[in-house]
């Protein structure tokens, strides 16, 4: 869903002092969200504007609309308004007042777990839920999500860093999914599955790993699509060396790992 307020702005075939003709108005929107104050006003050539937030100027919002976004929970509950003036005077619009509601859950996991220790040699399975924020409303409004180009999952951006933040580069490989888009509802989702071989884990460095999944739809232009940006909460990863001797639960453990990996 993307939540705006598609106003046009007025011809301004008016002379006289700035009237705001349509003016901005309380709406709801999704975390993560983008999302566009716009307003119509009239009067004498040019018009200006300047945009409040909580009766503060906005620095370079001067333009008869405002992006808000992605939304964040801090923006809930902030007052918008605007200012339009020229040479003739000046009018202040309504203030409007922005509700954020839950977004997009972005769920991760590496080999079912938030929390990994992953021994060199193993593969590795990341997956990626994506949930309607209102999943146990029978009657939520379906949310599509689509990509830029090709599957919907390229709006899927994965990151991995290091212990000191630094960025890494891991070979993933994408499960052969081809669907454009996803529609997410009360009772379906999204999932998305990417992994590294045993042979590509074995290459990895030891050490102290973070990987994060963003959904990054902020370019999309089909219509009806959710355009935004969300991140999950980080998956921990510690990689390190296979012990020599692996006692029962460590067996156990690998065994169904490489069978759920024989499985992609």
């Amino acid at each position: 869903m993307l939540a705006g307020l598609l106003l046009s702005l007025g011809a301004g075939a008016a002379e006289g002092p700035p009237v705001i003709t349509v003016q901005p108005t309380d709406s709801a929107v999704r975390e993560g969200e983008l999302f566009t104050w716009r307003i119509s006003a009239d009067g004498s050539q040019p018009l200006t504007f300047q945009w409040l937030r909580d009766g503060a100027a906005i620095a370079d919002a001067t333009s008869d609309s405002y992006l808000v976004g992605p939304v964040l929970p801090d923006d809930d509950s902030a007052e918008f308004s605007v200012i339009v003036s020229n040479a003739l005077g000046e009018t202040t619009s309504s203030n409007a007042v922005l509700t954020v509601e839950p977004g997009i859950i972005v769920a991760a996991s590496a080999n079912q777990s938030k929390d990994l220790v992953l021994y060199r040699g193993w593969p590795l399975m990341f997956k990626v839920a994506l949930i309607h924020p209102d999943a146990f409303d029978s009657n939520a409004a379906p949310i599509l999500i689509s990509g830029t180009n090709g599957p919907w999952f390229n709006a899927l951006q994965i990151d991995v860093r290091d212990a000191q933040d630094q960025p890494q580069t891991w070979p993933f490989s994408p499960a052969p999914f081809t669907n454009e888009t996803v529609q997410l509802s009360s009772d379906s989702g999204g999932r998305m599955l990417w992994w590294l071989t045993p042979e590509e884990t074995a290459q990895l460095p030891t050490g102290a790993f973070a990987i994060t999944a963003t959904l990054n739809t902020t370019n999309v232009t089909r219509p009806g699509a959710w355009k935004g940006l969300l991140a999950g909460v980080p998956v921990s990863l510690s990689i390190t060396n296979e012990p020599a001797i692996l006692d029962a639960a460590q067996t156990e453990q690998k065994g169904r790992l490489f069978a759920d990996y024989a499985l992609l």
